[in-house]
């Protein structure tokens, strides 16, 4: 027998007296039972402090169907203090209070706690509001490429602001913090319509997905690469700039794609000596962009028929990332030259070195230059040795030319013979293995191939065997 047959079959208690928990319980299973007369008596001594108005008070009973707590706890208290008109009951009263940092007092003690829930859950969700206002928030727009799509993960995890600047330690603990604050069960999800719900967990999604692709080195490089803001490479100087303020800009720039360690010079100062503007083109030949290049006509991975169809469409992506990547060196190199070319620095140290051979070309073309003979001597003379010197250089390449064209004309006519060869071995009987042969062959040069070639022309194939089988014997 359970206990609810026990109970049907003990008689119902009286609504003026509960002597234990099992007549309450009975009570409260009753059907049409009226509770107005029901009344609970307190030990006086056992009051804690600030109940005192309350036990003062005869109160009515409240029983709550849909819930199992105890009647006479602190739930049954706040209500009966309300009813009393000792404890406010305007939640933005109490809201306003707790915001001015008041300290609870001996009467509030006894506030309802499903109430402190219900205003901390209300004051989360202004706070979100306000959260996903602000600019570490502020979401762009999604980029398109070809077939795939680049959502705002910055934005998406809090860091709009600092975008790849963001350290891993920052994304992590970004990742940790909203992860928890946007969950949509504190984001009111229940009492949300459809379109709200949407709405919550799409934004719960974005914050997981953001994570999952700054927390991955590849993905990361691939996204910083798209939401990167375009700029130019200049190559020349538009009316009204300058130098410092066309080129300067646009190195600071190229800096955050370096995966040089320790970076590169840049060297802003106009007159600055040469040796330092130096050192800033010399570190920028060193310049490596760890940037990738998504094209715009990528195969898109998800529709693969199966894993191979999947690597070889990995493939021709990775060809036309390659291609793009190409033409983003030859901007880069144009770049760079120009830049230097350009450069005032550059210019004034060119003209100094001129300068100087100017003069030393008139020191030597005095009287009492160590060159000897007129200006016009010298300058025969000099073509006739630049002459000779560019016919020489002919005559060597021209030599190097008939070397090399002797060498291939030998490989044709060596592949040819060992051809002839094997073809002999293939008709003769007891003749070695093919293996053994080519090893023989590879051994010997062309007269040697041939000799042998000779030697067994015009024989039968019992002794063109015999012949090989011995000349691959002596040969190991």
């Amino acid at each position: 027998m359970n206990l609810i047959q026990q109970l049907q079959k003990k008689p119902k208690p009286t609504l003026s007296h509960v002597e234990s928990f099992e007549d309450f319980t009975a009570i409260m299973d009753g059907e049409g039972q009226d509770y107005s007369n029901l009344r609970l008596e307190y030990d006086r001594t056992k009051v804690p402090s600030g109940g005192a108005e309350v036990c003062g008070t005869t109160a009515q009973m409240l029983i709550r169907a849909s819930t199992m707590k105890e009647a006479a706890g602190r739930h049954f208290h706040a209500k009966v203090r309300q009813s009393l008109g000792l404890e406010a009951t305007d939640e933005k009263i109490l809201r306003a209070a707790k915001l001015a940092g008041r300290g609870r007092d001996s009467l509030s003690s006894f506030q309802n706690d499903d109430d402190d829930e219900e205003e901390e859950e209300e004051e989360g969700e202004e706070t979100v509001e306000n959260l996903l206002k602000s600019a570490a928030f502020k979401m762009k727009k999604t980029i398109k490429k070809g077939c795939k799509e680049y959502p705002d993960h910055y934005g998406a995890i809090g860091l709009a602001v600092e975008r790849y600047l963001a350290t891993p330690e920052q994304i992590k603990e970004n990742f940790q913090e909203y992860s928890m604050k946007l969950h949509p069960d504190k984001c009111g999800i229940a009492g949300a319509d459809e379109e709200g719900k949407e709405a919550i967990e799409q934004r719960y999604k974005a914050v997981a997905i953001a994570y999952e692709v700054l927390s991955d080195d590849k993905r990361r490089r691939e996204y910083d690469s798209v939401d990167a803001p375009k700029h130019d490479l200049p190559t020349s100087i538009k009316p009204g700039k300058t130098w410092f303020t066309t080129f300067i800009p646009a190195f600071q720039k190229l800096e955050r794609w370096s995966d040089v360690k320790g970076g590169h010079v840049i060297c802003e100062d106009e007159d600055a000596p040469y040796e330092d503007v130096k050192k800033m083109y010399v570190s920028w030949t060193k310049f490596k962009s760890w940037r990738e290049f998504p094209h715009d006509q990528e195969n898109d991975l998800e529709s693969a028929n199966d894993r191979y169809h999947r690597r070889q469409m990995q493939k021709e992506n990775e060809t036309k990332r390659k291609e793009k990547k190409k033409e983003e060196s030859v901007k880069l190199r144009a770049f760079f030259d120009a830049a230097e070319n350009l450069d005032p620095r550059v210019i004034k140290e060119k003209e100094r070195k001129a300068a100087e051979r100017e003069a030393k070309k008139a020191e030597k073309s005095g009287n009492g230059g160590k060159g000897g003979g007129s200006k016009a001597e010298n300058e025969a003379a000099a073509a006739a040795a630049k002459a000779a010197e560019e016919a020489a250089a002919q005559d060597a390449k021209a030599a190097a030319a008939a070397a090399k064209k002797k060498k291939e004309a030998e490989k044709k006519e060596m592949q040819k013979t060992r051809k002839a060869v094997r073809a002999i071995r293939d008709g003769a009987e007891g003749a070695p293995d093919e293996f053994d042969l080519d090893q023989l062959m590879l051994k010997l040069d062309i007269s040697g191939v041939k000799g042998l070639l000779d030697e067994c022309s015009g024989k039968s194939a019992a002794e063109s065997g015999a012949i090989l089988k011995a000349a691959v014997e002596k040969g190991a």
